[in-house]
């Protein structure tokens, strides 16, 4: 039996005021979502403070705040794999107000700098997660079965 499926996602956005924040290693502010994936749609939406001093703390923080899934504009590669090391997606090259970066990400329009690696279990298989590379040949829109992929065992199969 498959695990009952959330249709929610926990969205964070680095941000000033309202913008997404150019650099993710200098925010302090975020705006944290939380969104329904199954009608596209934000259902809470809050700005929050990281008083961290680091941006690897902020993760930390992140993590701890139940985040899913990260939405940015530049982010470095040392940043990007502490947020997939702590199963956290990235998606980067978003400019623009945050509420329209969310609906952008939730109608499936990603930026052609972001990446789809999506971890299992925090482990990368062949850098790539199978099941993500699956997903995304048959159409389908990555964060519409991302809890799945996340929740799937190393070997183990549908």
């Amino acid at each position: 039996m498959k695990p009952q499926q959330t249709p929610y996602v926990r969205i964070a956005v680095p941000s000033y005021e309202n913008r997404v924040m150019p650099r993710f290693g200098h925010a302090r502010e975020f705006h944290i979502a939380v969104a329904d994936i199954k009608i596209a749609e934000i259902v809470e939406i809050q700005k929050c403070i990281s008083d961290y001093p680091s941006a690897f703390s902020t993760i930390e923080w992140l993590h701890r705040q139940e985040i899913d899934t990260l939405l940015c504009s530049g982010i470095h590669p040392r940043f990007q794999e502490a947020l997939r090391a702590n199963n956290i997606h990235v998606y980067w090259g978003y400019r623009g107000e945050v509420n329209d970066v969310i609906h952008q990400w939730l109608s499936g329009d990603y930026p052609d700098m972001s990446d789809d690696i999506m971890p299992c279990d925090g482990k990368f298989r062949n850098r790539y997660c199978e099941r993500a590379v699956n997903i995304k040949s048959e159409g389908v829109l990555p964060h519409e079965n991302y809890h799945q992929c996340k929740r799937q065992k190393p070997g183990q199969s549908d």
